[in-house]
């Protein structure tokens, strides 16, 4: 699968189950959340079960020692991982997140995650990243366009829903994306957005900056 991907059809985290590595830590990290969430000891042991995690994902995010599903495994649990240390998580983030890891493993981590986390608002904690992403829909890539559509549904939603970083990030998306991604979101706000918060009384959408997209094309 790593040799593989990616592709235009399997997403990441799909690949783990199929993982040593990836089934591994998956196991490792929901044993770290279901101890903190559930076990009445003191914090001093429930930090040593953290610690154990944390010094196994450092070993893991070693470039020589990563894969594919690992990186699909953080991003489908990243959410955890800030809620068992903040601090860490966000120190580690650029092993994550930053393009110089190398290609597959970056879009491994947003493939998992924008699978698992897509219909949410752009965490703060993330905000960087997300800017450096839109800035990469400036080309087009065939073997991209399923990670790259997930994006852009993620951004549009947070827009339609008056999210204040959906706001800032859907106008620099618009303004710097390959003019083959308009296409995607005129569909997606038409055929899917419409039917699905039209009776929230939330929605709001700029169809006259929608139409201009259209036109614009």
């Amino acid at each position: 699968w790593d040799a593989e991907y990616p592709t235009s059809v399997v997403n990441s985290h799909f690949i783990v189950p199929n993982s040593t590595k990836g089934l591994a830590l998956t196991a490792a990290i929901e044993y770290a959340i279901w101890c903190n969430r559930n076990l009445k000891t003191e914090d001093q042991k429930k930090n040593m079960l953290v610690d154990e995690l944390k010094s196994m994902l450092e070993k893991h995010l070693n470039p020589n020692n990563s894969s594919i599903a690992i990186h699909a495994t953080l991003g489908a649990y990243i959410p955890f991982l800030f809620q068992l240390d903040k601090k860490w998580t966000l120190d580690n983030l650029p092993k994550f997140l930053n393009e110089n890891i190398g290609e597959k493993l970056f879009l491994a981590f947003w493939d998992s995650y924008l699978y698992h986390h897509g219909r949410r608002a752009p965490p703060e904690h993330m905000l960087n990243y997300y800017a450096m992403f839109i800035l990469r829909l400036k080309s087009y890539k065939e073997e991209y366009e399923r990670i790259n559509r997930m994006f852009i549904e993620q951004i549009t939603i947070a827009y339609v829903l008056d999210s204040k970083l959906g706001n800032e990030f859907f106008e620099s998306m618009i303004i710097n994306f390959h003019p083959r991604f308009a296409n995607h979101l005129i569909k997606f706000v038409g055929k899917e957005l419409l039917s699905q918060y039209k009776q929230s009384r939330d929605l709001r959408i700029d169809f006259d900056r929608i139409k201009q997209l259209w036109e614009d094309r």
